[in-house]
């Protein structure tokens, strides 16, 4: 006689606890050319809670980071340590804002950011995020799910349809003798002839890196309607944080902090807002065929 043994289902098992995780601040990171899911390997590292450093993850001692969830995705949970220092800053009525570092490191096995170890996909942001509470903790509510856009990086992987500008903000006398300026923000406009900023038409932004390197995808809107002309005159701008020393020992310590507050969605968090401090320096016309890159002395912005 043969015996069939039913498969075990949820009605077979017995119940013994239950486990519960209530999420402090999760961040899910977009790309700004494609505007879908960033992809990977990305970072997320906690610099401060507050007025606190947090400890260091263990026992590698790294930085302390997000857990991702994905390439995209990632999260801390209001547990051990984090919930400590959440605690202290809402029992002694402190800033209870988080401020991250978001970049691609090369490989995900990267101990922490280096230049040299840089994918250069994604141009690195630094970001002061505040949770949103209920009854002294993070409220478990989408709420404190941020969105955040990332600007190309040197080398990202652009459509092959894509109208682009690839080029190096410079101060200095002349292009051969100029330092790059780290961290700049781009803006492509149109008409090429409108010299003021506040008037112009945006069609494309973009944000240097530590090199002063950036790339800048022009939107279609810049490309369409009766007066269609190739190549297409855009204005380029440059816009430079204030002057500072490089830090020897945090090469992302020059990267400027956007202040997003408690906001799900905002012009700070999509990256089209230029960050406090920066001033407009310089802007220059040029002509990008479509369907191709501009590069070279053609997309370099020299600052005095």
């Amino acid at each position: 006689m043969i015996v069939l043994t039913p498969p075990l289902d949820v009605s077979d098992t017995v119940p013994v606890g239950m486990l519960r995780h209530r999420l402090a601040l999760g961040v899910a990171l977009v790309d700004a050319v494609r505007g879908g899911a960033a992809l990977g390997p990305l970072r997320v590292e906690l610099e401060s809670i507050g007025p606190y450093r947090p400890p260091a993850d263990r026992p590698a001692g790294l930085p302390a980071r997000l857990e991702p969830h994905g390439a995209d995705r990632h999260a801390a949970r209001y547990a051990g340590a984090i919930a400590k220092l959440v605690d202290r800053c809402v029992a002694n009525a402190l800033d209870t804002s988080w401020v991250l570092r978001i970049y691609a490191p090369l490989d995900a096995a990267a101990r922490a950011f280096d230049p040299a170890r840089d994918a250069r996909h994604y141009v690195p942001r630094r970001m002061r995020l505040t949770p949103v509470f209920d009854a002294g903790v993070p409220a478990a509510t989408p709420l404190n799910i941020r969105q955040i856009t990332l600007w190309p990086g040197a080398a990202a992987p652009l459509p092959s349809t894509a109208t682009c500008v690839r080029g190096r903000v410079l101060r200095g006398p002349d292009i051969a003798s100029g330092e790059p300026v780290p961290y700049a923000r781009l803006a492509a406009s149109v008409p090429a002839s409108e010299t003021n900023f506040a008037a112009a038409t945006v069609v494309g932004r973009g944000a240097a890196d530590e090199r002063g390197e950036f790339v800048l995808v022009i939107e279609a809107r810049a490309m369409s309607g009766a007066g269609l002309v190739n190549p297409v005159p855009l204005r380029l701008w440059a816009f430079a944080p204030p002057a500072q020393a490089p830090d020897p020992n945090d090469a992302l310590a020059s990267v400027p902090v956007e202040d997003a507050g408690t906001a799900t969605d905002s012009d700070i968090l999509r990256g089209l807002t230029v960050p406090a401090g920066y001033t407009e320096q310089v802007s220059k016309t040029l002509a990008c065929n479509l369907g191709e890159t501009l590069s070279g002395t053609a997309a370099t912005l020299l600052l005095p």
